[in-house]
């Protein structure tokens, strides 16, 4: 670990001297790293005062204060800040961009700046040492511009921001509050004039370094009174320059049919002003009807985008669900021709975007709050009906495993938003039963148990309600068995052993049932399940220290699991690999060792060798090794344990945390100590945010840290 320290030291002082030798850099080139994800926009206009304001107080050496550009959505924060970036962007070595919006777009942003950086920790797997490293290098050098945009959130990035930094720091947020993180600069919109300009050359009336006057008396006026009409937003107007641009409409036509749809003003969202709203909404709603005239199946695209997450929008849920999306819909996503020009023409209009590469639609909050509140009731819960039945389906979301976490990662986020509609509540059936159940399963494969929680008790309710519905007695035995689970996960033994019992009663009294003798696939199912049940509550005895009580079941287990699907099953090597670590703890070496090789060599040969299943077998023959003072095989099992399980999973999770505790320990007794005290402290923080202070692994970890502190005379901590 120290050696690994001493790299890392050498490798900052390499990056700081590299860094040092391109100050002779002439101030045209752009900075040495760059990431900001947009063009420059040439139609940008205004803005002058905060710009210089800007300028002159990032400048002042007294402050380095970070400042937040704050306003409506739509008013141009963010074209502002990146205007600010390529006209300024000579004066600075590095200009950083970060996706603010929630701790996942932060979490990825900095991990996009540790590559674009090229640190030596940019493949770390951790999110927190991404961020601590990232923070560091910002805290050693000058220089730099770092902009965090769409921080509507702020407490969000309050981890994220740099202290005693001598760099530069923006945020765009539609918050008011900021909780002392930023000095606010509010953005208005534009006034009149400066609207109508733009509005002129967007429309291709004006060149783009024109002045007003150049435009004929009859324009000015018009362009001015559409301006004002719709409150100066700079993205309402830049929509509507586009519409006349891509139609030839003149602006007396634009504005007479503007004014027209005015009765037809659609709804709006509680966090838009009302002064602003009602421009966006209707030029909005012209720009609806003129693509759906164009192309009838954009009305279902923008429909069905309404109700999804913001910014990122798998393009497989249109493909892949258009039987649920409307006859124009399902006709025009199932020819990828077709679909192109669909999505050409959407993009058109600015009000959705496409990323290529990730084969996502992005489309802004405000579009899909102005479609949103445009249907009526009955119409609005049609579509979001549609959209469970698309996440229903396993082609869009399957059964999480690890084998298909990336594609489940794409639309868990649409999973949750549908989740929270407080509409559909009520709702029962076996779509909205079947994504509550993959969305928490998601969650927990994550150790993400707290938020698991109430989707997967939302599951069970609607599976009983339907079996009222349809008269039905049996109730679901897999659902007792997947809260069992998250109950066993959080360390809720009485609970988790409850509801693993009655699970176990229903498969086997199903399975005694004569009817079912002839249905092989069920026969199959049922007894898979009975084997897992079995497993983990000898489990459960395991982790109370209950042993004897553990090991007729594992065995069962065991014996059910090579009957029905061999001896190179996942499942066999599960409960080899449980079973052999029942016997480490009882000493019983001899018997546990070929037992854990065993189920090492299943599972590398079935799952891969960077399979998490596999970090958890080494990390047991780590623990074995261990246990018989074998320290040296046991710290590079331990290493490569983590390693894998680090790879596998972006953030905290307990895997992680555990393997992190064991290798701690193994420092401890060898005289490690400072390697140790690392380990620990980043285990029991994982272990405390994913399971609380009160599980007993949390507990442990603490005490395991408390008790190396003591050692070390560090009672006080």
């Amino acid at each position: 670990m120290m050696d690994a320290l001493k790299t890392v030291a050498s490798d900052i002082r390499r990056v700081i001297e590299e860094f040092a030798q391109r100050d002779d850099t002439p101030d045209t080139t752009r900075p040495t790293f760059w990431n900001i994800p947009y063009a420059h926009n040439f139609y940008f206009i205004g803005r002058e005062e905060i710009l210089s304001q800007l300028h002159t107080m990032l400048n002042d050496q007294e402050r380095t204060h970070p400042y937040a550009i704050n306003g409506l959505g739509g008013v141009g924060k963010t074209q502002t800040v990146v205007e600010y970036a390529y006209r300024y962007q000579q004066r600075y070595k590095a200009v950083l961009w970060v996706h603010a919006a929630t701790t996942e777009t932060l979490a990825t942003s900095y991990n996009e700046l540790a590559h674009v950086l090229n640190l030596p920790q940019k493949d770390e797997t951790d999110a927190t040492v991404i961020r601590e490293v990232v923070t560091i290098w910002l805290q050693i050098h000058d220089r730099w511009l770092l902009i965090f945009d769409n921080a509507d959130e702020p407490d969000l990035i309050r981890d994220f921001l740099p202290k005693h930094s001598t760099g530069h720091i923006l945020i765009t947020t539609r918050a008011h509050d900021l909780q002392e993180l930023a000095i606010r600069l509010p953005l208005h919109e534009l006034d009149e004039a400066t609207g109508a300009l733009f509005l002129l050359r967007r429309m291709n009336h004006l060149p783009l370094n024109a002045p007003l006057d150049q435009a004929n008396e009859d324009r000015q006026k018009l362009a001015g009174e559409l301006s004002q009409e719709m409150g100066g937003l700079p993205l309402a107007l830049a929509q509507a320059g586009a519409y006349m641009d891509k139609t030839g409409k003149s602006l007396a036509d634009y504005l007479s049919l503007y004014r027209t749809h005015r009765s037809k003003l659609l709804g709006r969202h509680k966090d838009v002003p009302h002064d602003y709203s009602e421009p966006v909404a209707t030029t909005w709603n012209i720009s609806f009807e003129c693509m759906i005239k164009q192309n009838a199946a954009a009305v279902d695209l923008f429909h069905f985008c309404a109700f999804l997450a913001p910014d990122t929008i798998p393009e497989e849920m249109i493909t892949e669900g258009r039987k649920y999306l409307g006859e124009h819909l399902q006709r025009t996503a199932g020819d990828a021709f077709a679909f192109d020009e669909l999505l050409e023409d959407a993009q058109s209009y600015s009000l959705l975007q496409r990323d290529g590469e990730r084969r996502m639609l992005l489309i802004h909050r405000l579009v899909q709050v102005v479609i949103h509140d445009g249907l009526h009731t009955e119409k609005q819960q049609e579509w979001q009906k549609r959209v469970i039945k698309v996440l229903a389906m396993p082609e869009v979301f399957p059964w999480p495993n690890f084998k298909v976490w990336k594609q489940c990662e794409r639309v868990v986020p649409h999973a949750l938003e549908c989740l929270n509609w407080p509409a559909l509540k009520a709702f029962i059936s076996l779509d909205m039963e079947a994504v509550c159940r993959k969305t928490a399963r998601y969650l927990m494969e994550h150790a993400q148990y707290k938020e698991a929680e109430p989707i997967l008790q939302r599951a069970f309710f609607i599976s009983e309600q339907l079996q009222q519905i349809a008269k039905v007695s049996a109730p679901d035995p897999s659902l007792r068995y997947e809260l069992a689970s998250l109950y066993h996960g959080q360390g809720r033994y009485k609970e988790a052993k409850s509801f693993y019992k009655q699970a176990l009663s229903l498969d086997e009294h199903i399975l005694a049932h004569p009817h079912f003798h002839q249905d092989k696939r069920l026969r199959l199912h049922l007894l898979t399940e009975i084997s897992g049940i079995l497993n983990n509550l000898a489990r459960l005895y395991y982790d109370q220290e209950r042993y004897r009580d553990a090991e007729p079941l594992y065995k069962q287990s065991l014996d059910i699991s090579k009957q029905i699907h061999g001896p190179m099953h996942p499942d066999t090597a599960q409960s080899l690999n449980n079973l052999a670590e029942l016997y480490r703890v009882q000493m019983r070496y001899a018997e546990a060792e070929p037992l854990f090789y065993r189920a090492r060599a299943i599972r590398e040969r079935v799952l891969g060798s960077d399979h998490p299943a596999v970090a958890l077998t080494l990390n047991a023959l780590a623990t074995f090794y261990q246990d018989q003072q074998q320290y040296e095989q046991a710290e590079l099992l331990y290493q490569r344990a983590l390693g894998i399980s680090e790879q596998v999973y972006k953030s905290y999770h307990t895997d992680v945390a555990t393997i992190q505790n064991n290798l701690a320990h193994l420092y401890e007794i060898t005289e490690k100590k400072v390697e140790a005290e690392i380990l620990y402290l980043h285990s029991s923080k994982i272990l405390e945010q994913l399971l609380g202070a009160e599980h007993p692994n949390t507990i442990h970890a603490l005490d395991s840290l408390g008790r190396l502190r003591k050692k070390m005379g560090k009672q006080e901590e």
